[in-house]
């Protein structure tokens, strides 16, 4: 049985190292992958599934602007065929709010942003060295509209590689 079992692996090796010399597509690399090494599982995404608009969520303060605005802009970037709402919960100023609407809007067609004000829920929460932010992430069922059936949260160091309904 052990023999087989090696045999198999480098089996499933050498159909990855093939499929990375000789096939130039992602998706069919990506199909063949999952056919070789999953025959009986089919692994591709039912894309139809997710039509609707998925909701995503960050929380940050003022210090944290240019970690937010590049997590939201890996987001729209890596899936421009997807719609999303984009809920950021922060106590920044209407001013900042509104430059990153404008940056945000003015390159991506495929995003609507909301700004929501954390409520006093967590203010005298512990929070080490850390701000309150990191509470505000436990405000989202209060603080959200109850047309929100859903949503992915997602810190402000977080890249996006892919479109998410992978």
């Amino acid at each position: 049985m052990g023999n087989l079992a090696c045999a198999y692996f480098r089996l499933k090796r050498g159909v990855l190292h093939f499929v990375d010399l000789f096939i130039p597509s992602k998706v069919m690399k990506k199909n063949l992958v999952s056919w070789a090494t999953f025959p009986r599982f089919d692994l591709t995404v039912n894309q139809k599934k997710y039509d609707k608009r998925i909701n995503v969520a960050f929380c940050f303060n003022e210090r944290y602007i240019p970690w937010a605005l590049t997590a939201i802009m890996s987001l729209l970037e890596n899936s421009p065929a997807c719609s999303y709402d984009v809920y950021c919960v922060t106590d920044i100023e209407n001013e900042s709010q509104k430059k990153i609407l404008d940056f945000i809007q003015g390159r991506y067609s495929n995003a609507a942003i909301y700004f929501l004000s954390p409520n006093g829920d967590f203010d005298n929460a512990f929070c080490g060295r850390w701000s309150n932010a990191i509470w505000w992430r436990c405000m989202l069922p209060k603080l959200l509209p109850e047309s929100v059936e859903r949503i992915i949260y997602a810190d402000v160091d977080t890249l996006f590689l892919r479109d998410l309904r992978e």
